[in-house]
Formats: C-alpha cells, sequence, structure tokens
C-alpha cells in the first residue's frame, strides 16, 4: 500500500515513525514532479526516487538501475526519442529554503526501460535526492499490513494520523486500467459475438446454394456408381481449402487493422498509456472455428438431401 504524506517530512519525523508503528513494515520514498526532454520532445512524469528497497523495486524490460540513472516508460523512452544509454534533460525541483522550492535542469542518462504503461511514471536513482537538496526528506511511503489486517482496516487506521493525504492499495491505478479495458473489451466481444454468429450462418447458407446449384453435377455423379459420401467429402475438402484461404485473409486484414487502432486512435485518445498488440489464442481458435470448421462441417448438412436425390428426374432436360 501506498501512502501519501500532505508535505516532504524528515525519515526520522515522528509522523512517519506512527506509520511504520501502525502497520507490519514501512519504506519511506520521495516523488516529485518532474520533465524530461529529448530529441522528440518533452513529458512530464512523476519521479520516483528509489534505492535498495526491501518491500519493492519496479521490473526492467531493459537495462538496469545505476548511480544517477533515470528509468522511463516505454510509451515516455518513444515519444521522447530515447534508447537506453541516451542522454535527456531532466527538470526537477531543487530545495531553495526551508519551505520553499525552485527548479533545476541537469543532464540525465536514462538507464532503463520498466514495465508500468503509464507514460508519465518515472524512476530515478536515490542519489538525486542530494542533487534536490531533499537528502533525507520522504512524501511517500510504502507499506505492508501487519499480519491478519485488511487494506480496509489500514486505511482507517492510516487515516487518523497526523501529515497522512491518503492511503491506497498499490495495485488501484492497475486494476482502474484493467476495468476500463475490460469495459471496452465487453463492446468488441458483443461484436465478436455477432461476427461469429453471422460467419457460421454464411458458411451453411454458402454451402446449401452451392448444393444446389451443383445437384445435375452430383446427380452425374451418382449415375456413374459414385457414393453420396465420397460426394460429401469432395465438397468438404474444397469448403476446407476455402476456409483456410479466408481465414488467412480475414487474419491479416484484422492484424492490420488493430495495429492501426492502437498506433493511432489509442495513441491520441490515450497519450498517457502505452500498449502493444497482442492476438489472443481464443480469438485464432475463432477465427479458425468460424472460417475452416464451420466451413467444413456444413456440406453435413445436405448429406440427407444428396441421399435421397431423384437422379433421372435430375439430370432431365426440359426443353
Amino acid at each position: 500500500m501506498i501512502v501519501t504524506l500532505d508535505r516532504p517530512r524528515a525519515r526520522d519525523s515522528a509522523e512517519l515513525r506512527a506509520i511504520a508503528a501502525a502497520v507490519g513494515a514501512a519504506e519511506p520514498g520521495l516523488r516529485v514532479p518532474a520533465s524530461v526532454s529529448g530529441p522528440g520532445g518533452a513529458v512530464d512524469v512523476s519521479l520516483e526516487l528509489i534505492g535498495d528497497s526491501r518491500l519493492w523495486r519496479p521490473r526492467f524490460e531493459e537495462g538496469s538501475l545505476r548511480a544517477g540513472g533515470l528509468v522511463l516508460s516505454r510509451r515516455a523512452a518513444e515519444d521522447l526519442g530515447v534508447r537506453v544509454g541516451d542522454r535527456v534533460r531532466l527538470r526537477h525541483p531543487v530545495r531553495t529554503g526551508a519551505a520553499t522550492l525552485g527548479a533545476a535542469v541537469d543532464r540525465a542518462r536514462v538507464a532503463a526501460i520498466h514495465a508500468n504503461p503509464f507514460r508519465h511514471v518515472a524512476f530515478a536513482d536515490a542519489s538525486w535526492a542530494q542533487a534536490m537538496g531533499l537528502a533525507g526528506a520522504a512524501n511517500v511511503v510504502t507499506v505492508v499490513p501487519a499480519a491478519g489486517a485488511t487494506p480496509r482496516e489500514v486505511q482507517r487506521a492510516l487515516f487518523g494520523l497526523p501529515g497522512v493525504a491518503s492511503v491506497e492499495e498499490a495495485a488501484v491505478p492497475a486494476r482502474t486500467l484493467d476495468d476500463a479495458l475490460e469495459q471496452f473489451a465487453s463492446v468488441l466481444r458483443i461484436g465478436w459475438i455477432f461476427a461469429l454468429a453471422l460467419g457460421l450462418l454464411m458458411a451453411f447458407n454458402a454451402t446449401a446454394i452451392n448444393s444446389d446449384e451443383r445437384r445435375r453435377e452430383h446427380a452425374t455423379m451418382f449415375a456413374f456408381g459414385v457414393r453420396p459420401r465420397s460426394v460429401l467429402r469432395v465438397t468438404v475438402l474444397e469448403n476446407v481449402a476455402v476456409g483456410v484461404l479466408a481465414t488467412l485473409v480475414g487474419l491479416a486484414l484484422g492484424t492490420a487493422i488493430l495495429g492501426w487502432v492502437i498506433g493511432s486512435l489509442v495513441r491520441d485518445t490515450f497519450p498517457g498509456l502505452g500498449l502493444e498488440m497482442a492476438i489472443a489464442p481464443g480469438t485464432l481458435a475463432a477465427a479458425a472455428l468460424t472460417g475452416v470448421v464451420a466451413l467444413a462441417l456444413a456440406p453435413v448438412v445436405t448429406l440427407r438431401r444428396l441421399r435421397r436425390m431423384d437422379v433421372p428426374s435430375t439430370l432431365r432436360v426440359m426443353e
């Protein structure tokens, strides 16, 4: 859980000792607003200074945290046009008095890329606190509830302490994002179900029409002794070939549309969120079910009609 203080306080202050006494484990930290500038522009970030934490450390996709280094999100690095090892300009607060802050600009090296999808989240080595004049200060506290205590009980206990501005579970932003994406996915899922049902109906309808148009062809085969099962087998193989080609074309087109949605629409709608395109196995299975399996099974419904076909009357030509 993350406890946000009303203002920076000394790590050995009475307020932080009271917080530590109310939970199972507590670790003070420092989080400040900052701005990072690179060849691609500037990005405002929430910069958290981290050291050798016992409770939590960010997961890095690339690189590692080094002294004086800066850790950005993948989206922020892309917008800034930088990679691990490049240098950027970091605008950060600096203490100018006992209760006043100014701003300073320093050069920093991008040491790593973290896995958080939010663009504004950034980390830096704890040594930056000295350059900011905030060494020994903390405005956030990472806590772990005591054994048997629930997050709600911890919130109630900490809200009554002096200096506490907010208390929330560390996973709340991720859960909020998951809920928002789930709502969006639910809308898409409705369309997916309708598309699946429509695809199945079209497969059976196309097979029935094809069977009617090829009645004389089938009757000719029956006249030469070909059994209905053999005719059905040929039709199934034809449908499988068509289904495989249609599925490949559909997947290629769908992937292109999905890439456009994520790369264009989502970036414009949620500029602070970085998403990666991925196709779930269930989507591939549904595409195969509609495009291949449904077409392969559709001719089965015509087997009864093939067996009851009146060959002479079907082959009769009326003038």
